[in-house]
């Protein structure tokens, strides 16, 4: 049996709860806006502003399944995207780029892609707001190369590949999905893009590198721009 004083109560806070949800609802405040902008402009139910369409419930792609390699493709650019794996890049940044601005974070930003083109699934980083380079882009590009071949290697190594990208997909004991991870692994193409600018001298310098397999050659792509002058004021 409720208290008849706690009966009271509860009747009250009922009472207090509809009013607000009606003074919400009606538009009102008990306490004005800073500003009167904010204070005078209408109102209006959001909810109901919203055209309803059908096209993105009907749409046969957005609507097809996801297929173990695309959850595959998931859990690696988690993986590569970790807060760890990253600040151990930036760490190496730090030591071969001077800083593009004290107040301007390098960008890193880790990517794993498959191709309908080559059917290859290119892994890598693309890495941006770089200063001036200390020493050749190249070294640095072999770093975050080296880094790729730990975190998602070339070869079936140990249990790696099984522990980042079977997650929820692991019904049975490990062993049984070597085989297919080891195929996985040998169609990984490691790839890193590094963009370094210099404000003061105008200049900005892109290098990429990429390794197509484990131990092979490195291929290079760079190019270079002219930035074009800060407007006057």
């Amino acid at each position: 049996m409720v208290h008849p004083l706690r009966e009271g109560f509860l009747y009250a806070l009922c009472l207090l709860t509809s009013a607000a949800t009606t003074v919400a609802i009606a538009g009102t405040v008990d306490v004005p806006f800073l500003f009167s902008d904010d204070q005078s402009i209408p109102q209006a139910d959001l909810s109901q502003g919203i055209q309803p369409s059908n096209s993105l419930r009907n749409d046969s792609y957005l609507n097809a399944p996801m297929t173990r390699l695309e959850y595959f493709l998931i859990r690696m650019e988690t993986r590569l995207n970790e807060v760890g794996a990253v600040a151990v890049i930036k760490d190496e940044l730090e030591k071969r780029f001077d800083r593009i601005h004290p107040r301007v974070e390098r960008k890193v930003q880790g990517y794993a892609r498959y191709s309908e083109d080559i059917g290859r699934i290119v892994v890598g980083y693309e890495i941006d707001d770089l200063g001036r380079p200390r020493a050749p882009m190249r070294d640095a590009c072999h770093d975050v190369l080296k880094h790729l071949e730990l975190t998602l290697p070339q070869e079936h190594v140990g249990f790696i590949l099984h522990n980042t990208v079977l997650g929820v997909l692991a019904h049975k004991d490990y062993t049984n999905y070597s085989s297919m991870l080891a195929t996985l692994a040998s169609h990984f193409v490691h790839r890193t893009k590094l963009v370094s600018t210099s404000y003061e001298q105008r200049t900005q310098h892109i290098f990429s590198c990429q390794r197509t397999a484990k131990d092979g050659l490195v291929t290079y792509d760079r190019a270079s721009l002219r930035l074009e002058p800060l407007p006057r004021k």
